[in-house]
């Protein structure tokens, strides 16, 4: 079974018992759930976590009238967008910055290094490791947003999610060599 329109009258009604809303995580790419994570960008008024395979699904012209956070590593960036990512620091901030005005989102581009972009602002989060390409990792982060966006202002919320999920990654690394998984990062939090 795939999430699909089917759904969507009981995903509303339980949404509105909640502060912020996920997307994405682990749902696969079935156009079905694609035309459903749509509807939801569509018609909810709370934050709306887009992660994973959402957004490859998500039609970027919907999140222009929506409250959005996009999680997106370089590959789904440019997928989304539709654009090639620079290879300059300053320019790909440049180009995030632009985007996230245009598109009315908060941006967490996971990297090395994490640009998080919200119209006007930006901030950079230095923590973590390459330890935290272990599958999951990414699904903790957008989890913690979510968390943070139902009492936070979706800049913030990204910012002291990847710090917070980067640092404790930077401590395990130093007790494991790299021997951790994604379990041993939310134990740890």
């Amino acid at each position: 079974d795939v999430l699909s329109m089917d759904c969507y009258d009981d995903i509303y009604e339980l949404s509105k018992k909640v502060d912020a809303v996920l997307i994405g995580s682990g749902a696969g790419l079935d156009e079905k759930t694609g035309k459903l994570y749509n509807k939801i960008v569509q018609d909810m008024d709370k934050p709306i976590i887009i992660d994973a395979d959402a957004l490859k699904l998500v039609d970027n012209e919907n999140i222009i009238e929506s409250n959005t956070i996009l999680t997106p590593h370089h590959a789904e960036f440019e997928k989304f967008f539709s654009i090639k990512l620079p290879d300059d620091f300053d320019e790909k901030i440049d180009l995030m910055m632009k985007l996230s005005n245009k598109y009315n989102t908060t941006i967490i581009l996971k990297g090395q290094t994490d640009i998080i972009v919200d119209k006007n602002e930006y901030r950079l989060n230095d923590t973590g490791n390459a330890g935290m390409t272990v599958g999951g990792t990414g699904d903790i982060l957008a989890g913690m947003i979510t968390a943070y966006s139902a009492k936070m202002n979706p800049f913030d919320s990204a910012c002291i999610s990847a710090f917070i999920i980067g640092q404790t990654a930077d401590k395990l690394l130093d007790e494991t060599d790299y021997n951790y998984t994604s379990n041993d990062i939310i134990d740890n939090l």
